[in-house]
């Protein structure tokens, strides 16, 4: 494991801590610490999954953990938005408009339902076959 590698672990391990943080904390800005928490703790683990990549490439490890990787790239984009509208307007979002917004999270998460469900050796046979 290079320093680099250490150093990404690290920053992964201060994301978790901070989200766990600010999920803890009390204050008027609950509803967006929340949501920046779940923002912290889904790039945590995408750091986590990346270092697992790069040190130990294992493909039963990296490819059995595919759905970390995938999922929180569809999630960023409406949970930087949401963040930034708790902290900007006064009124807060009802759930339909909310949901509105994880479309494209539960499109990626359909779309790739059959991949996920499948044992780890047929992954990478399949895999082998690209």
């Amino acid at each position: 494991m290079t320093i680099w590698e250490l150093i990404f672990l690290c920053f992964a391990f201060q994301g978790i801590l901070m989200a766990t943080f600010l999920v803890l904390r009390k204050g008027s800005s609950r509803y967006a610490n929340t949501i920046w928490a779940l923002f912290l703790f889904l790039f945590s683990l995408n750091l986590i999954y990346n270092v697992l990549y790069w040190a130990f490439y294992n493909a039963e490890v990296t490819v059995a953990l595919n759905f970390v990787y995938m999922v929180p790239f569809s999630a960023y984009g409406p949970l930087f938005f949401l963040y930034v509208k708790a902290l900007t307007q006064k009124k807060s979002m009802s759930a339909k408009e909310i949901a509105y917004h994880f479309i494209p999270t539960l499109l990626v998460i359909l779309n790739f339902s059959y991949y996920f469900s499948l044992p780890v050796a047929t992954k990478n046979a399949l895999g082998d076959q690209l």
